[in-house]
């Protein structure tokens, strides 16, 4: 496992991964209608487990020596007593919005958060870490947690559990647990309700329109050869995980479509109540993220205007718009 530099000597001791219990639970906000699930329905899943990158880090970030940051305002002023946690939004990530619906708690913390009690642990914590991806170069050039680190932070919050609980309930609790993102290493290490994100169309980012649209002060549509790019890893993603499907055995693997909720909220931005949808909220809104959107930027004045909050990161109300728009998927997995 790589080692990472932290603020806290005692950050490094907490190895936890993100998961969710299942119970009866509406959730609302000041600012977002309330969504809520049929109490009726069967509660069959133990956790939720959480891996990836920016778009479902609450704050990893914040303990490892990395200029991906977003621990300072204007980050996080929608949230619950205007926090900076490190989330790259104003407010909520859609895996907090999923936490709530399903009964966990209002909020998913980073597993990297040494104040984590071990209620926190076991109700769901997050390892995902900002500027990570599936290509290994990329967290190597900017310092974070890859995929594979992610992976090993799991086995060994596994025998964590297992202290605490006992190994036959440590399985249990994993093999009754939902997870986001990777497939084959989890289910070895005994995942067997899985959800795969698909990629949101990459065309429609602002920081891409500004690079690549050749005129990104007076054209701001969507760039449609990079978002067929991700319409095309779509594709092959749920003609793969059809196939993990059949080979994994015991396993249920769901394919979440980010790329259709996103497109039509961008596309059909009135009917979703935005008026802004090609910049983001914080500074110009075309290029700024990280420490470049930082305290001295422009915020805009209404952030539940703007798709994005930044220039690649959705503000806490699109989050909110894309959960709402895959619930079948959620419910379908407490079904099973």
């Amino acid at each position: 496992m790589r080692s990472h530099q932290t603020h806290s000597s005692s950050a490094v001791s907490f190895i936890f991964f993100l998961f969710l219990l299942f119970s009866p639970f509406s959730f609302s906000t000041s600012k977002l209608e309330p969504v809520k699930r049929n109490p009726k329905r069967k509660q069959s899943v133990s956790a939720i487990l959480i891996f990836g990158d920016s778009t479902v880090d609450p704050g990893n970030n914040n303990y490892i020596d990395t200029i991906f940051k977003s621990d300072f305002p204007p980050y996080g002023l929608d949230f619950k007593n205007k926090i900076p946690t490190g989330r790259f939004c104003n407010g909520r990530l859609a895996t907090d919005f999923i936490a709530s619906y399903l009964g966990v708690k209002e909020n998913v913390p980073a597993y990297l958060d040494p104040n984590l009690g071990v209620n926190e642990l076991i109700t769901g914590v997050s390892f995902a870490s900002a500027g990570s991806g599936y290509d290994p170069l990329t967290p190597t050039i900017t310092n974070v947690l890859d995929i594979p680190t992610q992976l090993e932070y799991f086995k060994e919050y596994k025998r964590k559990l297992e202290s605490k609980m006992g190994k036959e309930r440590m399985e249990k609790h994993i093999e009754e647990a939902l997870f986001v993102q990777f497939i084959q290493g989890l289910w070895k290490e005994g995942a067997r309700k899985i959800v795969v994100v698909g990629l949101p169309p990459i065309g429609c980012l602002p920081i891409v329109i500004t690079l690549f649209s050749g005129e990104a002060l007076t054209n701001r549509r969507c760039i449609d050869r990079f978002s067929a790019v991700a319409t095309n890893y779509n594709y092959l993603l749920q003609k793969e995980l059809g196939l993990m499907q059949m080979s994994l055995a015991g396993s249920k693997i769901l394919y979440l479509d980010v790329y259709n909720s996103l497109y039509e909220i961008i596309h059909d931005n009135h009917k979703f109540g935005f008026e802004e949808v090609s910049s983001g909220c914080c500074g110009s809104g075309y290029l700024e993220t990280s420490f470049l959107c930082n305290p001295k930027s422009y915020v805009c004045p209404n952030t539940s205007a703007y798709v994005f909050f930044d220039s690649i990161h959705p503000s806490e109300k699109t989050y909110f718009h894309v959960f709402k728009s895959q619930r079948r998927i959620y419910d379908s997995i407490i079904e099973l």
